[in-house]
């Protein structure tokens, strides 16, 4: 338990979701040089001009739960007209990533004309035309529509780092759209087109990174591509599919350490045993399986592609003459579950996680 930050500080790190900014420390009867105190004692730690976090909390946090909390110092700082940009609309809207953020967040300052940017240690700021229905509230800031904030990293980022953003945004209602109309509404800014390939390839009914990390090792290398989470079955949906070729019955499977973690037993032999059945029960069918793991798949897609295409130019198997595929969302329509959906709005879970490191470190 840290016990040296004043208790009125420790209240308004907590009330603030780990911020506090210099009106609420003059208030609590913390003046200029208290604070300076505090940065001197390194309790403190200036995240932006005004705006103040705990060094304990920033230590305890991941990389990305971080990030998200300096992007949000950095929007509260910044000028009225300031909304959080690129990988900062990522965090702070908790869209997929890979790899690492980056070393300081962004924010676009409404401009028009555009007229350049500016950086500084902190942060950078752009200056663009900014329609105010691409604007969405994340807690107390402004940020980019989820839609835009696709373009605006595909602008600079690689193709399967923006596929992995743009397939989040694909499940949420109207997305795809929302994601075309916005690569047509910003083609005034700089190398939009960069986005255009992960907007044409997004998948809504591709649920997860790893799965998208899977189809754009397939995609990339020129295969077709392979349909997402359908249902195979029997007269009625039964065992569910990540990627499917119909005509040529071939399932692509990603295999991550939950597929083998029965839900509340975590009796992994147990769990190997029951998809081993499954995957007998496919072939019975006359579906043969391919699977890839994330590394395979990130580090050596072309071997992945490989045993695809394999498989794909091999005669299939006799197929049950019974065997139907259902489409994502119909077949959990069918068995009476929910449809997955990235939910806009939802409360972000990096500031869970800040508060419950806040929890751990003062209460």
């Amino acid at each position: 338990m840290v016990k040296r930050l004043p208790a009125a500080v420790v209240s308004l790190l907590i009330r603030g979701g780990g911020l506090v900014t210099t009106a609420e420390l003059r208030a609590a009867s913390v003046g200029r040089k208290g604070v300076a105190t505090l940065l001197r004692r390194e309790l403190l730690v200036s995240l932006a001009r005004g705006v103040y976090s705990s060094p304990a909390l920033l230590l305890s946090l991941d990389d990305w739960t971080r990030f998200a909390l300096r992007a949000r110092a950095f929007v509260l700082a910044a000028p009225e007209d300031a909304v959080g940009a690129d990988w900062s609309s990522v965090a702070l809207q908790d869209l997929p990533h890979l790899g690492r953020p980056p070393h300081a967040p962004g924010v676009i300052r409404r401009a028009s004309p555009p007229r350049g940017s500016d950086a500084s240690p902190r942060g950078r700021s752009r200056f663009a035309s900014l329609d105010p229905g691409w604007v969405v509230r994340v807690g107390d800031v402004p940020v980019l529509h989820p839609a835009v904030t696709v373009i605006d990293i595909g602008r600079r980022a690689g193709r399967l780092g923006t596929l992995i953003a743009a397939d989040a945004v694909a499940r949420m209602p109207g997305g795809r759209e929302s994601m075309r109309v916005a690569l047509d509404a910003t083609r005034r800014w700089p190398r939009t087109e960069r986005a255009a390939w992960a907007v044409a390839h997004a998948d809504g009914a591709c649920e997860s990174p790893l799965e998208t990390v899977g189809r754009y090792a397939v995609v990339s290398a020129g295969l077709p591509a392979p349909l997402s989470n359908v249902w195979l079955g029997i007269d009625e949906p039964c065992y569910r599919v990540d990627h499917y070729w119909v005509e040529q019955r071939l399932a692509l499977e990603g295999d991550g350490v939950h597929k083998y973690r029965l839900a509340g037993a975590g009796r992994e032999d147990d769990a190997l045993v029951v998809e081993k059945d499954r995957e007998f029960d496919l072939r019975c069918w006359g579906v043969r399986t391919e699977r890839y793991t994330w590394r395979r798949a990130l580090f050596e897609p072309s071997a992945v592609a490989e045993r695809c295409a394999a498989a794909l130019r091999s005669p299939a198997l006799p197929a049950d003459s019974g065997l139907r595929w259902w489409p994502a969302a119909e077949g959990y329509r069918l068995r009476g579950m929910p449809v997955p959906r990235t939910q806009l709005g939802a409360g972000p879970g990096w500031q869970f996680r800040v508060d419950a490191a806040l929890r751990r470190l003062y209460v």
